[in-house]
């Protein structure tokens, strides 16, 4: 279950020791991976190789050794129980002797009024998937950790600004991503500060942020927000037991 990093290396190992070995994940293979512009950290890719490139190679590893890969199969029920656990999807149902679990994360979503609303409308999770859609925009970005710093700076190949919303008065980040924010004339930061309200009609136009320190609140005009606020682990359907 789960067609991420973590997932495609248990399917290449299973299938290279002869195990009937299918990989059933609710979305596109690759996971959180695939949507990273670029991957700097994982042995062996020289910090050049793009998330989306790294997963394919993984994918393609795992076929190439006999693993069958069922993607955008969303899974609606899990039966651990006795010898032959059960996975239903809509369409399909899969037995099996074990069950490796691997599904990951998702992001986080923004506590903020007006995030539902415009979801997919100027509110997006993901800077590989849509930044491309915001040229010569304003554009924030909502957090302080690593991929908010990475994806901040991914943005400014787009954007015309991009503005950090950090609750914090630090980030939580590698000085190489620190540094390459810090030192970007197109990246902006407010410290100490959330967003509380997403304003717009049809699409985003404005976000409402509060500083948590003085009270202050202020609307910053914006055509798209990017938020990076961490993730939650994907376990809904999992017995309790085994969350």
């Amino acid at each position: 279950m789960g067609g991420g990093p973590a997932g495609l290396t248990a399917a290449i190992y299973a299938a290279r020791a002869k195990l009937h070995t299918v990989v059933v994940d609710e979305g596109l293979i690759g996971g959180q991976v695939a949507t990273t512009f670029h991957v700097a950290n994982y042995p062996g890719t020289n910090g050049v190789v793009r998330g989306v490139d790294l997963m394919e190679n993984m994918k393609k590893q795992a076929l190439d050794f006999g693993a069958h890969i069922d993607d955008l199969k969303e899974i609606s029920d899990i039966n651990l129980e006795g010898k032959e656990k059960l996975i239903t999807t809509k369409n399909t149902d899969y037995y099996a002797k074990a069950v490796l679990i691997a599904t990951g994360a998702a992001p986080r979503r923004l506590p903020a009024e007006g995030e539902k609303e415009f979801r997919g409308r100027g509110v997006h999770y993901c800077a590989t998937c849509d930044g491309a859609m915001y040229f010569d925009a304003n554009v924030i970005v909502v957090g302080g950790g690593e991929s908010a710093a990475q994806e901040a700076v991914f943005l400014t190949r787009y954007a015309k600004h991009v503005t950090i919303v950090n609750r914090h008065d630090y980030f939580k980040a590698s000085k190489t991503a620190l540094d390459e924010v810090l030192n970007n004339p197109n990246i902006s930061v407010i410290w100490d500060s959330e967003v509380r309200k997403i304003n717009g009609d049809n699409f985003v136009k404005s976000v409402t942020v509060e500083n948590t320190k003085t009270g202050k609140i202020e609307e910053i005009e914006a055509d798209g927000v990017f938020v990076y606020i961490g993730t939650l682990p994907k376990t809904d359907l999992l017995p309790a037991k085994l969350r």
